[in-house]
């Protein structure tokens, strides 16, 4: 993906961006990541779902919840009151 969002345009990256399924295996930080790009690529909903489900599967992973921290605490995840779906 890095590499992708190095090359491609940037309507050619969210869409590939876009392309990934939801329900992904891999790394913790692998998905973290992912999760990250479609919340700075206009995928909110889809990143923050992401990261949840990351958060509630490696419930005894303190990297799985940081991920997910991290992010609202940047600012990335809006907050109940920002939230567009609530």
């Amino acid at each position: 993906m890095k590499v992708l969002s190095r090359i491609a345009k940037p309507a050619a990256f969210q869409g590939a961006v876009r392309s990934i399924p939801e329900e992904l295996s891999g790394s913790i930080r692998n998905c973290a990541t992912l999760a990250g790009l479609e919340l700075r690529y206009d995928e909110g909903s889809r990143g923050i779902r992401r990261l949840y489900r990351l958060a509630r599967r490696n419930l005894d992973d303190p990297e799985a919840y940081s991920a997910y921290l991290i992010n609202f605490l940047v600012g990335k995840i809006p907050t109940l009151d920002e939230a567009p779906y609530s």
